[in-house]
């Protein structure tokens, strides 16, 4: 689990910055060094934040790079931060979910995928489910829990307008569901989710086949996408809901599919 904790992907920005991956510190060090570096808009990277820049809230950042996307402010801070921007920048998000979904195959972000047989989830009372079955891995969760299967799968990666009309409803509902919604910074993203990351992935690679969630998990997978709506300015597309589209989909009483698993038809 130490890896885990140190090159966290996708969702909660792995930073793939080097292969060794060091202390918390030293990455957020690594990945400010890489951002003030580069600034290539054609890459997805449009700026160089300061090192502070990665602790203040998203919205303080954006007022200093007036109409600059904050996906590509950040850009350096991950190849899943730039080929976003590059996607919105394009208004086309397949190519994003595709790269994702290689990324997720062919790299150690592997790790995120247990490998274990699919398990019946239990849920909070309160959330959209009471529970959700045959969960595979990290991303079922997050694409479930935040209503990024519930959209027209088609559409979420061949229509961007649509995409953006959906994000923006998507981000309208997380943030009731995050106290700090507008304070919240990169860093918050990049750095907060570990010990709740580790002891989820302790949870799915279980032998258990039913496994229980509490509500502290679950007010993760919203923050996660509450940052990424911040990033955004609350508008346009979550580049995320084109991966969850492409990687699967899910039925109305909460059975997760996986297309790899011609679980759901291929888009």
């Amino acid at each position: 689990m130490a890896q885990f904790a140190r090159c966290f992907s996708f969702f909660l920005c792995a930073l793939s910055l080097a292969e060794e991956c060091q202390d918390e510190t030293t990455a957020v060090w690594q990945l400010q060094l890489q951002s003030a570096l580069s600034a290539n808009p054609s890459s997805g990277i449009c700026a160089s934040p300061a090192p502070e820049d990665y602790d203040k809230p998203i919205s303080a950042v954006l007022e200093k790079y007036p109409g600059r996307d904050g996906w590509c402010i950040f850009g350096a801070a991950a190849d899943w931060c730039s080929t976003c921007a590059i996607g919105r920048e394009q208004k086309d998000m397949r190519p994003y979910a595709e790269h994702q979904m290689k990324v997720i195959a062919t790299t150690e972000y592997k790790y995120l995928q247990t490998g274990k047989e699919p398990k019946k989830v239990l849920l909070p009372e309160g959330t959209s489910y009471e529970s959700l079955s045959n969960v595979r891995d990290y991303h079922d969760l997050f694409c479930a829990l935040n209503g990024l299967f519930n959209v027209s799968r088609s559409a979420a990666l061949d229509d961007f307008e649509y995409l953006a009309q959906v994000s923006e409803q998507r981000c309208l509902g997380v943030q009731s569901k995050v106290w700090n919604y507008f304070g919240l910074s990169i860093n918050n993203l990049l750095l907060d989710p570990y010990p709740l990351g580790d002891a989820l992935i302790e949870i799915l690679t279980s032998d258990k086949p039913v496994v229980y969630l509490n509500q502290s998990f679950v007010d993760m997978f919203h923050y996660e996408a509450a940052v990424q709506c911040r990033l955004g300015n609350d508008k346009g597309a979550l580049c995320v809901m084109s991966y969850c589209a492409l990687r699967g989909c899910m039925e109305p009483d909460g059975v997760v599919g996986q297309t790899k698993h011609g679980e759901c038809p291929p888009i």
